[in-house]
């Protein structure tokens, strides 16, 4: 009884083992996709830009920002922008995101607000995450938007 309870111990332990070491291969493959696309996507124009924020057009910018190049990713469901700006406080740039998302029909649903902060926006079917971080002792905010559609459950 002994032996026949050890053996389905261990079974169950190589097989927590075995499902442990797929998920990890899985989010390999997953982030090392993501910093080829990052990669591939460093060299970008204006141009891309603007065209990804044209087809974000619910997703507010202020006039005072500076695009950033080296914060640019596209998938197909996915997009993420990043911006600069030398104006505007992260106080600032938290107040500006919490009326213009609601303006635009986004909901908050999430917020850090410090130094820096993480804000957090749904639509049916859409997610929005706002994260602002002070650069250069202070002297210019740097912000990353991401955005992308929900996945379904299937609950």
């Amino acid at each position: 009884m002994r032996r026949a309870l050890s053996g389905v111990v261990s079974l169950l332990l190589l097989s927590s083992c075995v499902s442990e070491r797929k998920q990890s291969a899985q989010n390999d493959a997953h982030t090392s996709s993501l910093q080829k696309n990052v990669k591939k996507n460093r060299k970008v124009s204006l141009a891309d830009i603007t065209i990804q924020e044209a087809k974000q057009a619910d997703i507010p910018i202020p006039l005072s920002a500076k695009p950033l190049s080296h914060y640019y990713y596209v998938d197909a469901d996915r997009v993420m922008l990043g911006y600069r700006d030398s104006i505007l406080s992260t106080a600032d740039l938290i107040s500006y995101y919490e009326q213009e998302m609601e303006r635009l029909g986004w909901r908050s649903i999430f917020a850090v607000k410090g130094i820096e902060a993480v804000l957090q926006f749904e639509k049916p079917g859409r997610l929005c995450i706002v994260s602002i971080r002070p650069q250069g002792g202070g002297r210019f905010v740097e912000w990353v938007i991401s955005a992308g559609f929900l996945l379904e459950s299937s609950e």
